[in-house]
């Protein structure tokens, strides 16, 4: 049971990860409005930039435009929402 509570806490802190590195204004859009870099400027911690690139960067450009943006925001908040009513059935 720990070892499924510790995977739950793991997706949950990778999807607020997501949630806030997208929530986050400054992120810098590339020339010619091509979205956001995945970058080492937008995404400092590597292991999260490979997670980003590999689940989310659909077209493989090295950018993340406006639908894979949402995208990810919407993956984030279904993980989240998945690990708290898994949360909730194993109080029952």
């Amino acid at each position: 049971m720990e070892n499924r509570f510790l995977k739950r806490m793991g997706s949950c802190l990778v999807s607020a990860g997501i949630i806030m590195q997208f929530g986050v204004s400054s992120l810098a859009y590339g020339a010619a409005d091509q979205g956001v870099a995945v970058d080492e400027q937008n995404f400092p911690d590597g292991v999260f930039r490979s997670y980003v690139s590999d689940n989310f960067d659909e077209d493989g450009d090295g950018y993340l435009c406006d639908a894979e943006i949402e995208n990810a925001r919407l993956t984030a908040k279904i993980e989240l929402l998945e690990a708290q009513i898994a949360d909730l059935r194993d109080k029952q």
